[in-house]
């Protein structure tokens, strides 16, 4: 949902599956998984007078790409093979909820 990968994808064989794939790329990589058109079909790009995004509407795409890469963490770890690594329900909710807030400013 977040990668706009699907778990069929033909880039997913040879031991590379879609939690391999979110995991091998957390944390510094993991903004380059995100599919882009959750952070906007225009981004870096000018408007049509020409005028770049403001510094306000960067700072939130920066804080939608933070919070969608919190998002991949906690389901990495809420997809991991072994049951016993796997985050509760209970804190995996606290924690999406938490990143709701995060975004929502509250």
């Amino acid at each position: 949902m977040f990668t706009g990968k699907r778990p069929t994808n033909n880039m997913f064989g040879d031991g590379l599956n879609l939690h391999s794939f979110a995991k091998a790329a957390l944390p510094e990589q993991a903004p380059q998984i995100i599919d882009p058109v959750l952070l906007g079909e225009s981004q870096n790009k000018d408007d049509s007078r020409g005028i770049r995004r403001s510094q306000r509407s960067h700072e939130r795409l920066l804080k939608i790409q933070e919070c969608l890469v919190s998002i991949v963490e906690v389901g990495v770890v809420c997809s991991s093979e072994v049951p016993t690594d796997r985050m509760s329900m209970g804190n995996a909710a606290a924690a999406l909820q938490a990143i709701r807030n995060k975004l929502l400013g509250s």
